[in-house]
């Protein structure tokens, strides 16, 4: 994902948000075109609609960061907090699309990468300097959680074949 933390400030914060939503949607992309290259036989039609399905919601998430981030109050300083740095920490190394993988590899990071995600969004609802975007924030961390139990509803299918 991205290899570079934030300036842990308020608009920072919402900057590297939308920077997450945008690759994850890239990420999911490049899955789904992967999945789309694989012969008729091998293609799984229920991960291909959830990687769509994926690339619509991450765009809806960007798109509310990105409304949120034009009505932000004024400028904060920095947030000093060691939870939001490793929460941080785990999506700037949460891995990318393997090069040679198949449907289970790829929702394996795919799983990773929102349970990543979530974990951010979470720590950022317990930071009282953001409690302006409480709500959005609350409802991003649910929608990962919604994304990740999806994709592992899935894995435990393909892992069961």
């Amino acid at each position: 994902m991205s290899n570079a933390a934030p300036e842990l400030s308020l608009e920072g914060i919402v900057q590297f948000a939308i920077r997450i939503e945008e690759e994850s949607k890239t990420f999911y992309e490049e899955a789904h075109k992967r999945q789309l290259s694989l012969d008729e036989a091998e293609q799984d039609a229920e991960v291909i609609a959830l990687l769509a399905k994926l690339i619509q919601d991450e765009v809806s998430h960007r798109d509310r960061l990105m409304k949120r981030y034009e009505i932000l109050p004024e400028k904060t300083g920095l947030i000093d907090d060691a939870n939001l740095k490793e929460a941080v920490e785990r999506i700037v190394h949460a891995p990318d699309l393997p090069e040679a993988s198949d449907a289970a590899g790829v929702l394996q990071v795919a799983h990773r990468r929102e349970i990543a995600t979530r974990d951010l969004y979470n720590t950022l609802l317990s930071l009282s300097q953001l409690s302006d975007l409480y709500e959005l924030f609350d409802e991003l961390a649910k929608q990962e959680q919604g994304h990740a139990n999806r994709i592992r509803s899935l894995l435990k299918r393909l892992e069961a074949i």
